[in-house]
């Protein structure tokens, strides 16, 4: 994230470059993040439930943010006791985060 914050702070341009079609509820949408010091691959993994498209992932120079944040977690849980006991715990923790956000009482993403 630090990373996705430092490419994209600040001006920028996002080009979409093309649209792939997977199947009827899939579609990549790939582009490139462009300021004066930067030229940023960015690939949209879009699904469409019945409400329309969502982001399922995000892909900057080809590294998946659902990837990430998988690792991560995992890292967390297993780290924090394993399931029965990291799980609740990153599930608190990710809560709090989620109440910090909507207070106005932590930095934006």
């Amino acid at each position: 994230m630090e990373q996705a914050r430092k490419y994209i702070g600040g001006n920028y341009i996002l080009v979409v470059t093309d649209e792939v079609k997977k199947d009827s509820e899939m579609k990549i949408v790939n582009g490139r993040i462009k300021k004066t010091d930067v030229d940023l691959l960015i690939e949209f993994d879009l699904v469409a439930p019945k409400s329309g498209y969502k982001i399922a992932d995000i892909k900057l120079d080809e590294t998946s943010l659902e990837a990430t944040y998988r690792s991560s977690f995992n890292r967390i849980i297993k780290k924090k006791g394993g399931l029965d006991l990291g799980f609740p715990e990153l599930l608190a923790t990710m809560n709090k985060r989620l109440a910090e956000l909507k207070n106005g009482k932590a930095t934006q993403l």
